[in-house]
């Protein structure tokens, strides 16, 4: 049976909506709020009482969680998926990166007026359009991996309401993929570009280019550097995990002559003063870093572009552009031109996976590439001549007399003395007798003067051996005039 009641606050004074209490579902006692009038609230507490009675006696089922979340306003549940996300949503419990949470706050909003949804639950169906907006986006001319990566958005937010129990699902789970093949591609820098790049660049910048050269570290890796995260004794940088893009500590070593640079520009305050030029508005010391190691411009790969004009090198060719994050390209493929295994490549890297290190970002320079096709080449000449060589030798090889014995112009051993008596006496009368032996075919009388196993044998030899068989035989003995 509902009881209703009315409470009083501090003042005693009573509140204008009345209450009652029912026995719920689980078999609890459960307070609920009702209206103004006391007959209206009564209703309410015998209808609810017969539904939880119901569900408690199995005659209608549970109804689910997200049932009264999908009440909620849109707007809501978005401010608290981005204060989480701004809080802990990142790797490992780290909040979001700031330029990270700007685009999630600014794709959030986009969607909210392209779904023209007042509460969650009317996104249980926008798939179509979602869709339809997405596919305008592409025939804007956006990439796919930026049309990909709204749409990811937006999943990731479902799929966290989902796993607060929000939604019974996540209403993009039969999205299909978009097509993330970036229309341009980064080229790796040779040797001989960065040199002439880091000839070219103004010494503060030089000194950038050449840590990114020689670590691979990302713009904002380098921004966020600071002097203690320099190791003089090691001969590198520490990363901190906050710096760093897999929220992981990690040690990437440098060279001494860099280490020694970077010592001497501590000292001197290089960095701090040029940030302090840079940044001379008040509104944007805010975005300055308090103790930098390096200077680092606002946008790195427009100001690179400067200097590869400077340095004559072009920006964009067949293999691919040049950008700042280039720089880690030729970073990793260098790596790999100069040996290094692929579980090496991917540690100095720090990816999480040898695919990306070794078939996303080492590149082959067609100039290698051609020089192992001329290799080959020379390897198969090399051999095909040694092969022709050794053949026109043997077939070269004619003897000369020599004092009486037989010896080969090629360098052969001499030959034996029996081949020339075979050569001189016994090839006649090998010829002289199967000739005979054809005409007439006296097989008894070869018989009768010559033991019956031997008579057998010379009779096969002779038969089978011609005259070209005899003198390809003895071919290479030259019996003089």
């Amino acid at each position: 049976m509902a009881y209703i009641f009315q409470t009083r606050n501090k003042s005693g004074v009573v509140h204008p909506k009345w209450r009652y209490q029912i026995v719920n579902r689980y078999g609890k006692r459960q307070t609920c709020t009702g209206m103004t009038s006391k007959r209206d609230t009564k209703i309410m507490a015998e209808a609810h009482e017969a539904r939880e009675r119901a569900i408690r006696s199995g005659q209608i089922a549970v109804p689910p969680a997200s049932a009264k979340a999908k009440k909620r306003k849109l707007s809501e549940v978005v401010t608290e998926y981005l204060s989480w996300g701004e809080s802990q949503g990142g790797l490992r419990g780290r909040p979001w990166d700031t330029k990270h949470a700007l685009f999630i706050r600014k794709s959030l909003t986009w969607w909210q007026t392209v779904l023209k949804a007042e509460t969650l639950g009317d996104c249980d169906h926008c798939l179509p359009v979602v869709e339809q907006a997405l596919h305008e986006k592409l025939r804007g001319g956006l990439a796919g991996k930026t049309v990909s990566n709204e749409a990811e958005y937006l999943r990731s937010f479902f799929g966290w309401c989902v796993k607060r129990e929000f939604m019974d699902a996540n209403p993009l789970r039969n999205l299909g993929r978009f097509d993330r093949t970036p229309k341009r591609t980064r080229r790796s820098v040779t040797q001989q570009e960065i040199i002439r790049l880091l000839e070219a660049a103004p010494p503060e910048r030089s000194l950038l280019y050449r840590v990114a050269f020689l670590s691979g570290l990302r713009a904002k890796e380098l921004r966020l550097l600071e002097p203690r995260d320099l190791d003089v004794v090691r001969g590198g940088l520490n990363l901190r995990p906050e710096i760093t893009k897999n929220r992981k500590a990690a040690f990437q070593p440098l060279t001494e002559s860099l280490v020694a640079e970077l010592q001497a520009g501590i000292e001197s305050g290089a960095a701090a003063s040029k940030y302090a030029a840079s940044y001379a508005r008040k509104s944007d010391r805010s975005q300055m870093p308090g103790n930098p190691l390096l200077y680092v411009p606002r946008n790195p790969s427009r100001t690179m572009d400067d200097d590869l004009t400077a340095a004559r090198i072009e920006k964009e060719t067949r293999e691919g552009v040049v950008n700042f994050h280039a720089l880690r390209v030729a970073y990793v493929s260098h790596l790999v031109a100069q040996g290094a295994n692929p579980k090496e490549v991917m540690q100095l890297a720090r990816h999480s996976d040898v695919n990306l290190s070794m078939n996303v970002y080492a590149k082959a320079q067609e100039q290698a590439l051609g020089s192992l096709i001329v290799g080959m080449e020379k390897g198969i000449q090399a051999n095909a001549s040694t092969t022709f060589a050794q053949r026109r030798a043997r077939e070269r090889k004619t003897p000369v007399n020599k004092g009486g014995k037989m010896a080969e112009e090629t360098g052969l051993e001499p030959v034996s003395p029996w081949a020339v008596v075979f050569k001189t006496t016994a090839l006649p009368i090998m010829l002289l007798l199967r000739r005979s032996l054809i005409l007439s075919r006296p097989h008894e009388k070869l018989q009768e003067t010559v033991p019956r196993k031997k008579s057998s044998l010379l009779l096969a030899r002779f038969t089978q051996w011609s005259l070209r068989d005899a003198w390809r035989y003895t071919g290479s003995i030259n019996c003089g005039p």
